[in-house]
């Protein structure tokens, strides 16, 4: 049997795990609140196909939560487990948060990670903090009650692992999954990869017709990219990127659209790269967990190279050239 593509995977266990929060409600229940073919629930839920949108919109509010909880995991798809540039792709999903909600590079000493200058996103990395804490203190007590206890403790773990992350306990994850908070200002999207592209075209002073000709694609499907009519395919991303002298997961699209889908992407990036929010001197940070993971070297480097650049253009008011590193940041030859 052929093994379901991991944003369906991921796509199918979320949807499975909050059927079983929120009840549980059955796979039948579930259709008739959403409207959705009980036949499509069993196939989102066996990973073999992801919903479209207005199918993730009916899915979340009849489990009322937030969309973004379900779109966030189309991130699998570009921050894979078994790709070498997963951390590439990840960069450039947080340049575009950078944008959107003031997420920064933080460096102190041996520690890297990324921050939040915007209130509403530090008020989530500060609520998770809490929520982990109350897992931590949990289980501590879980550990000083005895083997039944414990026992009793780490019920639904292997749900959790699969929908959330390998040790989250039952307050973050509920955290996670339920997390949709009301934003009271101005909602700002990452840019889409259509207007990145488009944007990049215009900083090398390319007409469409001439970067399609270095690219070696029709104008046609360029024109289609550029108006947000179709995806960037992957051989096209990649000719694009060295036509444009930027990477090719800087032409990826992730699809967020406001502050909380912002949140829910960083939720995705953590559990991807084995991420923690932990406490600092000038608040909550996302950093790596474990040096011995296979990301978090590569991670933290990216991370002071980010940082890097960012004083660098704070103290020379060089906006372009920031922007310019920013995308070629994995640039490849």
């Amino acid at each position: 049997m052929e093994k379901a593509r991991p944003e369906r995977a991921r796509f199918g266990a979320r949807l499975r795990r909050l059927r079983a929060l929120k009840g549980p409600m059955t796979q039948d229940e579930l259709a008739r609140r959403s409207g959705v073919n009980v036949d499509s629930v069993r196939n989102y839920e066996q990973g073999k196909s992801f919903a479209a949108s207005e199918t993730v919109d009916a899915l979340a509010a009849a489990l009322r939560v937030s969309p973004a909880v379900f779109r966030a995991c189309k991130m699998d798809a570009a921050v894979r487990p078994d790709d070498d540039r997963r951390v590439y792709a990840a960069a450039h999903a947080l340049f575009g948060l950078a944008d959107a909600c003031g997420v920064r590079p933080h460096v102190c000493g041996s520690q890297a990670g990324v921050a939040a200058e915007d209130a509403y996103v530090e008020y989530a990395l500060c609520a998770w903090t809490d929520a982990i804490e109350a897992d931590r203190a949990e289980a501590a007590a879980c550990a000083s009650g005895g083997a039944a206890r414990a026992d009793g403790c780490v019920a639904a773990r292997d749900e959790r692992c699969r929908a959330v992350a390998p040790d989250a306990g039952p307050r973050e994850e509920w955290f996670i999954l339920n997390f949709n908070e009301p934003f009271d200002g101005d909602c700002v999207p990452v840019e889409p990869a259509s207007e990145r592209l488009r944007r990049l075209r215009t900083r090398r002073g390319f007409s469409q017709a001439r970067l399609a000709e270095a690219a070696g694609i029709s104008s046609f499907s360029l024109g289609s990219y550029e108006q947000g009519r179709r995806a960037i395919n992957a051989a096209h991303r990649r000719a694009l990127s060295r036509a444009l002298d930027a990477a090719p997961e800087a032409l990826l699209d992730f699809d967020v659209p406001d502050q909380c889908a912002a949140v829910h992407c960083l939720f995705e990036l953590a559990f991807l790269l084995d991420l923690r929010p932990c406490r600092a001197a000038e608040g909550i940070v996302l950093a790596p967990a474990d040096d011995a993971h296979a990301s978090s070297a590569a991670f933290a480097d990216f991370v002071r190279q980010w940082d890097a650049a960012w004083r660098r253009a704070c103290e020379t008011s060089d906006g372009a050239a920031y922007r310019a590193w920013m995308a070629g940041f994995g640039a490849q030859p």
